[in-house]
């Protein structure tokens, strides 16, 4: 019961957020502009590419990470946590609750915002089959309730609105490209990126890439991280209180 109490309220805090509900818009909007500007829709067995489809996963994914990340942060530099303990005592009950809220509102978002950006290019175009359509766009909410849980771990780590927006969109437009031109270090680490493997699951292209596993393999990649930043978050929020009451008693 506390688990559902605790998924609820942090559903609805993160659905009533006005810089959540402008960026999922936005993060919509910018691949449809790109639908009407080129219309380049191709099937190739179970994935379909398209400039819509590679601007939803490297753009309009990171958009939606960055404003559950920030989300996150405002409601540490808000004190809303301090109101969440209350309602929901259980520590595991709050973290399990808020997590499964952003994994199911994720998988709607990434998996109708690709319905609605690729079904309206399909339709446009050549008119893909239908199944095609509607495992990608699974595919599609996969990734995104995978890394915008990792975004929501990061916001509890900073508790920085600007620093996790700058570290989300700069990792995700800069950051993997850079790791990746590393001569040395770029071939080893590319394949263990997680934005990287995201594009990779989705569209089912490595755009040159050397992988050593097939497409549907790639979310253990994002899911790795994700765990990683799981795992951290909940250890700082284990110690910060202990920390403090230390603090306090010296």
């Amino acid at each position: 019961m506390q688990l559902l109490r605790s998924a609820r309220s942090a559903g609805t805090r993160l659905v009533s957020t006005s810089d959540v509900q402008v960026t999922a818009l936005v993060a919509v909007l910018i691949p449809a502009a790109a639908l009407l500007a080129s219309r380049t829709l191709e099937v190739d067995g179970p994935y379909l590419s398209s400039r819509a489809t590679l601007l939803l996963v490297s753009l309009g994914v990171p958009l939606a990470a960055a404003a559950v990340a920030g989300s996150r942060a405002l409601e540490h530099r808000l004190g809303v946590e301090n109101a969440v303990v209350l309602a929901v005592p259980s520590a595991r009950a709050r973290t399990g609750g808020a997590l499964l809220a952003v994994a199911v509102l994720g998988f709607a978002w990434g998996a109708a915002a690709h319905l609605i950006v690729v079904g309206a290019e399909s339709a446009l175009s050549i008119g893909a089959p239908v199944t095609v359509l509607l495992l990608q766009s699974l595919r599609a909410g996969l990734v995104v309730a995978v890394l915008v849980v990792a975004a929501r771990s990061l916001g509890d780590l900073l508790r920085n609105t600007a620093a996790v927006w700058t570290l989300v969109l700069a990792w995700s437009a800069v950051g993997e490209r850079l790791v990746g031109s590393i001569p040395g270090l770029g071939p080893i680490a590319g394949p263990f990126l997680p934005v990287r493997n995201a594009d990779y699951f989705v569209t089912g292209s490595a755009y040159g890439a050397d992988y050593p596993w097939s497409a549907p393999w790639a979310l253990l990649v994002p899911l790795a991280w994700a765990a990683a930043l799981c795992a951290a978050a909940l250890t700082v929020s284990a110690l910060v209180p202990v920390l403090s009451s230390r603090k306090e008693n010296h």
